[in-house]
This record gives C-alpha cells, structure tokens and sequence, in this order.
C-alpha cells in the first residue's frame, strides 16, 4: 500500500511508447525495478534475482499449470504471462505477488499506475 505522505512516483515511459508485451527496466538509486505490461495491465517488481543476480527484466514470460483442491486436482493452465522465468536459473516469480513458485521467496512488488499518459511507479 502506498501512503501519500511518503510515496514518490517514478515515471517510466510514455503510455504510447510501453505497448502491451513490452518491459522497461528503472534504476532508483542502487535498485532496479522490472516493469511489464502484459496485455494492458502493469506489474513492477524487484528487477534483480536473488539467486545469481540475473536481470529479471530480460526474463521469459509465461503461465505455468496448477493443480490443487481448486482444479479439482486436474491439471490446469493459469497465469498466463504473469509467471517471470529468472533468465539466469529458470526461477519462476508471479508477477501479482513476487512470491517464486515452489520456494519460500518473495521479491518485493511496486504499484504501476497510469498517471497523466505515463506509466509511473510509486514507490
């Protein structure tokens, strides 16, 4: 959640210059933010893996299958794009909430909004 007293926002790039399929990355001081759009919807994330320190903004998206009491325990395609593959290792990380699949570990996630024709992240 982002708290106007202290949030900063971070422009991007221009709406028209970040089409859907696109990824930009954004340094803030020593941290580097992956950006996605996939189909219209914006993610941010933290833009470093912690395993080796690969760039997560020149990783792979992609869905992954579940299955689970939800699917009734049949196998199922979800997430479609918003599964980032680690373009070092293979780590897969959900785009909606940083956690990595199969693993105890969460990459912090930035609120992207578009704001005024920009896509901007608050931080």
């Amino acid at each position: 959640m982002s708290d106007s007293k202290t949030s900063r926002k971070i422009a991007v790039a221009p709406v028209d210059e970040f089409p859907a399929g696109a990824r930009m990355e954004v340094k803030v001081g020593n941290v580097n933010i992956a950006v996605f759009n996939v189909r219209g919807e914006y993610f941010g994330i933290f833009g470093i893996c912690p395993h080796q320190s690969a760039p997560l903004s020149r990783g792979r998206l992609q869905g992954t299958v579940i299955c689970n009491a939800d699917t009734n325990w049949e196998k199922e395609w979800a997430h479609d794009g918003e599964v980032l593959v680690c373009p070092g290792h293979a780590m897969e990380y959900d785009l909606r909430t940083g956690k990595a699949f199969g693993y105890g570990m969460k990459l912090r996630t930035y609120e992207v909004v578009v704001e005024d024709d920009w896509v901007t992240v608050i931080l």
